[in-house]
């Protein structure tokens, strides 16, 4: 992400989403990348309101043990938690997109759920796990993976 360190950028008029736009993406570090103003919606309301530290530490305690198990055992259960979640629980099609049968997938599902210790039947569980990921999303997988194996 390239922002200027000119101050008047922000000096535009007063316009909060802009000036948070510009502190998100210097608390994610993300050097090079070009991200748009319609991608930060989420984000400038939970990181207007939250310390990002509390953001990692979130996402960490709902994802973090997928992560480190998808690390280590080089499996794909945090794409497939994804997939699941953006067909908004679609068994079939989710199964169909990833190319495995449903039994298949309904392991994988039954694993996420073991790792995570969440029901994926539960829509407060589902909300915060696709918090979560969205999170990672914005800040990368190592610092959701950093923050997960210091605890």
């Amino acid at each position: 992400m390239k922002f200027c360190n000119d101050s008047r950028v922000t000096q535009f008029g007063p316009n909060p989403p802009i000036r948070s736009t510009v502190e998100i993406g210097k608390a994610l570090k993300k050097q090079g990348q070009v991200i748009s103003l319609e991608q930060f919606s989420a984000p400038v309301l939970l990181f207007g309101a939250l310390n990002p530290t509390d953001l990692y530490s979130f996402a960490s305690s709902q994802i973090g043990s997928l992560l480190a198990y998808d690390k280590t055992h080089n499996s794909q259960l945090l794409t497939t938690l994804q997939e699941f979640l953006n067909l908004r629980g679609n068994l079939e099609g989710t199964a169909r997109i990833l190319n495995l049968s449903v039994s298949g997938f309904k392991y994988r599902l039954l694993r996420i759920e073991a790792i995570t210790g969440q029901d994926l039947k539960d829509p407060q569980a589902c909300f915060n796990l696709q918090l979560a990921l969205n999170i990672l999303q914005l800040v990368g997988e190592e610092l959701i993976y950093q923050n997960h194996n210091s605890k």
